[in-house]
């Protein structure tokens, strides 16, 4: 009877050591490696939990890339539409004085050209791009958006792109709409033309007001990009502070505390000399009492 005992205490202490020599030399692995897991058989739900962190971080990084791609294109938009609201206010201008009975028919007439500029330069800003990218041509940003008769050649659909799980942030627009949408701006700009080269001082009264309505057609649409920029620089700030937690705890799961490994290893150790001597003692009262 207590062979068996002294057999089944042996039994304990070798399975014992076993798991201790086991971890122990998992930590020790650690210490060297500077790893928390170093194979996937080490801890099957860390490695689990790392590749959906790893995952998590890239798509952070991607939402960034986009939003931070859509706020210079948004950018760009405000930037051109700032510049037709400053022709439009010119335009204004232009339509306030030549309206006055005291303008003579040939005044008028030597102020169409610059009308005419305006007119230009509507369409050349209507046409900006980023790297060939048309801006004002929705999805159909490969092609110019508008030509020089004032014809949109763009598409009625805009493109978009994702800046967070459930967030998607506009990257173009349907010029249709930002310059012909209540008003066609191009046909107030190019009426106006020709109400001065033919001295016609009603229609030249009636562009005031519809250069008021092309002003506030612009002043929505700006509105507009103000509010994406807004969204996207919101997108970017709170993807980049996502990013930082995602690889702190990444960094908890994958890294040792070198302190706290230091610590572990050496209470292993002195629990695994403990056990040796243990089991030695044992070793020693088993032959003792066989004698």
């Amino acid at each position: 009877m207590i062979r068996a005992t002294r057999l089944g205490l042996n039994d304990l202490v070798s399975q014992h050591m076993a798991k201790l020599s086991t971890r122990m030399r998992v930590i020790e692995e650690q210490s060297v490696t500077g790893k928390r897991v170093n194979r996937p058989s080490d801890d099957p739900a860390i490695v689990s939990e790392v590749h959906r962190l790893y995952s998590s971080i890239e798509d952070q990084t991607v939402y960034v890339k986009n939003a931070e791609s859509a706020n210079s294109l948004l950018s760009q938009a405000d930037e051109t539409l700032a510049g037709v609201a400053d022709l439009l206010i010119r335009a204004r201008e232009i339509a306030v004085a030549m309206a006055s009975e005291t303008i003579t028919a040939a005044e008028r007439t030597s102020t169409a050209p610059e009308v005419q500029g305006l007119y230009d330069s509507l369409v050349q800003l209507s046409n900006t791009n980023i790297d060939g990218r048309y801006i004002f041509s929705g999805d159909g940003y490969q092609n110019a958006a508008f030509s020089a008769a004032g014809v949109y050649g763009g598409a009625n659909t805009t493109p978009s792109t994702r800046i967070s799980e459930s967030q998607w942030a506009q990257n173009g627009f349907d010029g249709s709409q930002v310059f012909q949408g209540v008003i066609d701006t191009f046909a107030v700009l190019n009426t106006f033309v020709l109400d001065l080269q033919a001295n016609n001082v009603p229609g030249i009264q009636n562009a005031i007001g519809d250069l008021d309505i092309a002003f506030d057609q612009n002043s929505f649409w700006r509105s507009t990009v103000g509010a994406e920029v807004n969204a996207v620089e919101d997108a970017v700030e709170i993807a980049e502070g996502m990013s930082s937690l995602l690889s702190t705890r990444l960094d908890q799961l994958i890294n040792i505390d070198e302190t706290e490994t230091y610590l572990n290893l050496n209470d292993i150790r002195n629990t695994y000399e403990s056990v040796l001597r243990v089991s030695a003692t044992s070793n020693q009262t088993s032959l003792f009492e066989l004698i």
